[in-house]
């Protein structure tokens, strides 16, 4: 039943904040992410603090997601999220630092973007809603592992650092399409 009731900033305010766990508190999320009815680009908008390093999020029940940083530059390098099970959306254009990824049990993620120029290692399980995942920007990518993602259907990417790859049930993979793999 935690809720935030703040100014519109949110945790943004909390500048030397670096590690951020929230575990099933779905209240206060949803109190911190912004709704906007006339613009969807907007919606699932959480405004952190640039400081932040670490975020692990479980039980999250909003549909997008979209972690954004008053500043330009922000230090976010890991997001861990754990059964979000309505989570339909998670955008993460804004996240430039990030290198380590892991999404588990988001039953409805249909939809992954991102700025991933650093992202170092990507885990995804259990997301059988996710149909396709491009990766065309991922060039210090060296984990890649994507297990029970049943209706994945096509996986491509450009990557040059790839040193793991572990691809595990799933059944509707079909097109794999792995460019410049030169580890």
């Amino acid at each position: 039943e935690l809720t935030f009731h703040g100014d519109k900033d949110g945790f943004s305010g909390f500048t030397s904040l670096e590690k951020l766990r929230i575990w099933g508190c779905p209240k206060l999320i949803s109190s911190l992410v912004h709704k906007y009815e006339n613009n969807d680009q907007r919606n699932g908008r959480w405004l952190l603090p640039h400081s932040l390093v670490e975020l692990k999020i479980g039980h999250y029940s909003l549909e997008p997601l979209q972690p954004c940083f008053l500043e330009d530059r922000n230090c976010l390098k890991r997001i861990d999220l754990w059964y979000c099970s309505s989570l339909k959306s998670l955008q993460l254009r804004s996240c430039t630092a990030l290198e380590e990824l892991l999404v588990d049990g988001s039953e409805s993620l249909g939809e992954l973007e991102g700025n991933f120029s650093c992202l170092k290692e990507l885990v995804l399980f259990k997301n059988p809603g996710l149909e396709s995942l491009q990766l065309h920007s991922c060039p210090a990518l060296e984990v890649l592992v994507i297990q029970d993602c049943e209706s994945l259907v096509t996986l491509e990417g450009n990557f040059t650092c790839l040193r793991k790859l572990a691809l595990k049930e799933n059944p509707m993979l079909k097109s794999l399409q792995l460019r410049s793999c030169t580890a």
